[in-house]
């Protein structure tokens, strides 16, 4: 376990402050990279998944900061409030993932991507199950469940769009899930440099980076997409 850090505001405490403030700048990327993507016209239901990926993992970030590092102490240390930023940070990844497995509408049966969407669902349902008593030990499914589908599901899928349709965005996504592999070593083999910025700390703004690379593969898919849509109008023209 590492030390437990503490500062005060004038009278507020605040409990692991860089923790919370680095998961804060991670939640906060991915809300501003939803803000300028809502801008953008989203022509199909695969890019306006992908598009939510962002307004859930940074809801889900912002508030594990707050609820489970920096005022985790003011909950009683109920474990229940953590479930609240995995629930963002899950839904986030469903967001994704199925973005990724509606984009082989047109490439697959209709028959196999409906057995992939149910399948998703029943993972997100086996997740809910999993945190339902959540405890230090419940984390692990939410890292399970993010390898499963970011690492499986969407990173594979990706990479197989990019061969088939050479969408250039598509290669952010997966440059932004290999990003995300490193990462998860940073975290998993608890790299840090001191008590003030440990492997939270590194993780967190390293999550900030991954994000804007996705960011930058979405935007480039909408971008794409709406160039072929502007064409397609001037032929009809």
């Amino acid at each position: 376990m590492h030390e437990m850090t503490r500062i005060y505001l004038g009278s507020l405490l605040v409990e692991e402050p860089v923790t919370g403030f680095t998961d804060l700048i991670a939640g906060g990327t991915g809300l501003v990279c939803f803000t300028i993507l809502i801008q953008m016209k989203a022509l199909k239901e695969d890019q306006r998944w992908l598009r939510r990926y962002f307004l859930f993992l940074g809801i889900g970030l912002c508030l594990a900061g707050l609820l489970g590092h920096a005022f985790f102490y003011a909950t009683g240390y109920n474990w229940n409030y953590k479930t609240i930023g995995w629930t963002g940070s899950a839904l986030a990844v469903f967001c994704l993932e199925r973005g990724t497995i509606l984009g082989f509408r047109n490439k697959l049966s209709n028959s196999w991507i409906q057995v992939l969407l149910i399948g998703q669902v029943i993972k997100l349902l086996i997740f809910f199950y999993l945190i339902s008593y959540p405890n230090p030990g419940s984390f692990e499914f939410v890292k399970a469940n993010t390898a499963i589908g970011i690492g499986g599901i969407v990173l594979i899928g990706q990479g197989i769009l990019y061969r088939m349709d050479k969408i250039e965005g598509r290669l952010f996504i997966v440059g932004g899930v290999l990003f995300g592999v490193l990462t998860a070593l940073v975290y998993n083999n608890q790299i840090t440099l001191n008590k003030w910025f440990n492997y939270h700390d590194i993780s967190h703004l390293m999550t900030a980076i991954s994000i804007f690379i996705m960011f930058t593969g979405v935007r480039k898919i909408l971008q794409d997409s709406l160039g072929q849509e502007g064409d397609r109008v001037l032929k009809f023209q």
